[in-house]
């Protein structure tokens, strides 16, 4: 069985949800290895998670290409203004970059929520940062164009940047209508602006890392409150129980009072209605022998 080339894996593993990247990756290195291309599965393996903010550059780029397709032409212009030194230029174009990387933010939001994954401040900032950094920098905009970031991109200064995130060596770098123009040679403050870029991803993980931390601080907490109103809840029902079981044991003794007290009324109302049907005798004798009497004087 063929293997699939490295950016055919590539394109199909930044494609996945962030929970399923790794199960996938794994998956498809071990196809590679007992296919016997080692090369292929270190290289897949090599592959890096990409973070939140990254995943969610990467759906824009497949989900939203008439979108990204503006901001990298947007991009193009502003450098092209820029090396030009054309401040007209600059000024008409800067009203429409903020247009663009606010909808691309929204974008990102909808798809979060719509992927169970609620887009946090945070994360909203290092989309702009990545959107900014593909503005600034061609080499940024072919990588953001891939689809196959695996973290944030940040802007040091306009035009020059370093992007931070790698892409597999035979990936198609090129965007999905068109393509940012070649970058210009690299700078002499590559090696300080690649520290600037790898502090403010830092900084950001360690944002969404707070903001997720107290996410589930505030789930705990709910937890916590709800196992105590269900342990109160579990104590009222059983002292109910405990009450209603008492209140049951005194009716219970209550109705065998009341048959006790009706068998003993029936037998006083025995022994009257006999004592009555006796006298009823006497008065009847008593009555006959006075006759008996009167009839013989």
């Amino acid at each position: 069985m063929a293997q699939q080339p490295l950016a055919e894996v590539a394109e199909e593993l930044y494609a996945l949800p962030p929970q399923d990247f790794t199960a996938a990756r794994s998956a498809a290195a071990a196809q590679a290895r007992s296919g016997g291309d080692r090369d292929l599965a270190d290289a897949i393996g090599a592959l890096r998670k990409p973070t939140v903010v990254a995943w969610l550059a990467n759906q824009l780029v497949r989900e939203h290409t008439d979108e990204m397709t503006a901001l990298l032409e947007l991009g193009e212009a502003l450098r092209d203004a820029t090396a030009g030194l054309d401040r007209e230029q600059l000024r008409a174009l800067a009203g429409r970059q903020r247009e663009v990387v606010h909808a691309l933010v929204q974008q990102a939001r909808s798809l979060g929520s719509a992927a169970g994954r609620p887009v946090s401040e945070a994360t909203a900032r290092g989309l702009e940062e990545t959107f900014h950094a593909a503005l600034a920098d061609a080499e940024a905009a072919v990588k953001l164009a891939t689809g196959q970031l695996t973290d944030g991109m940040s802007r040091v200064g306009f035009p020059g940047i370093e992007p931070v995130a790698p892409v597999p060596k035979d990936a198609d770098t090129s965007p999905r209508r068109k393509a940012p123009t070649a970058p210009p040679a690299g700078s002499a403050a590559s090696a300080s602006k690649k520290a600037a870029e790898e502090l403010a991803a830092a900084r950001r993980d360690e944002q969404e890392a707070k903001a997720d931390a107290a996410t589930a601080e505030k789930a705990h907490r709910e937890a916590v409150a709800a196992l105590d109103a269900a342990d109160r809840a579990d104590a009222d029902a059983r002292q109910r129980l405990v009450e209603l079981r008492e209140q049951l044991e005194q009716a219970d003794s209550v109705r065998t009072g009341t048959d006790h007290a009706r068998r003993a009324a029936r037998q006083v109302a025995q022994r009257a209605d006999q004592a009555a049907r006796r006298a009823a005798n006497r008065l009847r004798n008593a009555t006959e022998h006075r006759h008996h009497l009167e009839s013989a004087g």
